[in-house]
């Protein structure tokens, strides 16, 4: 028979769940009709499709109350699965023939134990052979990354990409226009965003362990980048206009591959330049760092080279703020500049449709 105790945080998620169903289902439907009236509106949602019978509204609403619990899931899973590369990568084990066990006592990880988030919430922390204490950093992670899917999806997908610049918003947003008259380009700039800031704060962790990050996981994840632009070169909204390379090449995707490509090198640059400033000023010595110029590199071969000296003033300023917030903490994750720059380069991710005047 289960102690009350233990099923305490499954209660408390229970309680989330109710909370979003009645947000979904009671204030913002309150909300929109003392508003609706009031506000005139560029774009159309899905709530707001004329001649909807109470039963269509209810089914709306419960369809996009689940959309949205499975992106929060989906974030949890890709957090969890973050948790393992972190770990293993920098010590060469493998991630695909090695089964998930307690780093303390070797014993394999159930698949019941293995639920992002609540099973460490379940048992309270600890290992169910050896009760050796989890670090509260897992399910940290996985919240962490649950909040990028879910933020990305409420700010650039459901709301047709009014953060991003240059592309046109979509006239009808919402989950039925987005999701299910699905609007490919908008889902794949979703996904590749989620990629970015999902493998930027990998190795911002891999940094603050106390590891360099591989080459070959930068190697990787260009190839990843690039291939994905070649295939539609709607990934990378911000281009180069030059006269020059268009009569050149003409094609395309040939001017998103050049585009992203000068992204890669001045990315390169200014991280680098960043770096040094890091090392040299706090952490003299070390090797740490290094994800800051990756994550940099990255950046300029998504976001192109014009964004990348906001990116970098943002992610100075930004450990500049870490630094005197976290003197006198004792957590390396949250002294490590990389995990600043992470911060900074998701804060433009959500305003980057602010910054048309790059």
């Amino acid at each position: 028979m289960h102690d009350r105790k233990s099923l305490g945080p499954l209660r408390l998620f229970g309680w989330f769940l109710v909370g979003l169903f009645i947000v979904f289902f009671l204030l913002l439907p309150t909300i929109r009709l003392f508003t609706d009236a009031s506000l005139t509106q560029t774009s159309v949602s899905s709530s707001e499709i004329d001649d909807q019978s109470t039963s269509d509204r209810v089914l709306l609403y419960a369809t996009s109350f689940f959309a949205t619990v499975s992106f929060l899931a989906i974030g949890a899973a890709v957090g969890s699965y973050l948790n393992v590369i972190v770990y293993r990568v920098p010590r060469k084990i493998s991630l695909t023939f090695t089964r998930s066990g307690c780093p303390k006592c070797g014993a394999p990880i159930h698949l019941s134990d293995n639920i992002p988030i609540i099973s460490w919430c379940r048992l309270k922390g600890r290992c169910r052979a050896c009760q050796a204490p989890i670090s509260v950093r897992y399910p940290l992670v996985e919240i962490s990354v649950a909040v990028i899917f879910l933020t990305l999806y409420f700010r650039e997908l459901l709301s047709g990409g009014t953060n991003i610049p240059v592309r046109p918003p979509n006239l009808y947003t919402g989950v039925l226009w987005i999701l299910f008259y699905t609007k490919w380009d908008l889902v794949g700039l979703y996904l590749l965003h989620c990629f970015l800031l999902t493998t930027i704060l990998g190795w911002g962790l891999i940094n603050a362990d106390g590891f360099r990050v591989p080459r070959s996981s930068l190697r990787t994840t260009l190839l990843i980048v690039c291939v994905a632009i070649l295939i539609s070169p709607d990934l990378m909204p911000v281009q180069l206009k030059l006269s020059l390379t268009q009569s050149l090449y003409g094609s395309d995707r040939i001017q998103a591959l050049i585009s992203s490509l000068c992204g890669i090198l001045s990315g390169a640059l200014l991280g680098s330049f960043l770096t040094w400033i890091v090392k040299k000023e706090w952490l003299a010595g070390s090797s740490q760092a290094n994800a800051i110029t990756y994550a940099f590199i990255l950046c300029g071969a998504i976001y192109g080279s014009q964004s990348m000296p906001v990116i970098t003033l943002i992610a100075f300023i930004f450990i500049l703020l870490q630094r005197m917030i976290t003197h006198n903490l004792k957590y390396p994750v949250l002294k490590s500049p990389p995990i600043a720059a992470f911060l900074a380069i998701f804060s433009f991710q959500f305003f980057w449709g602010s910054l048309t005047w790059l």
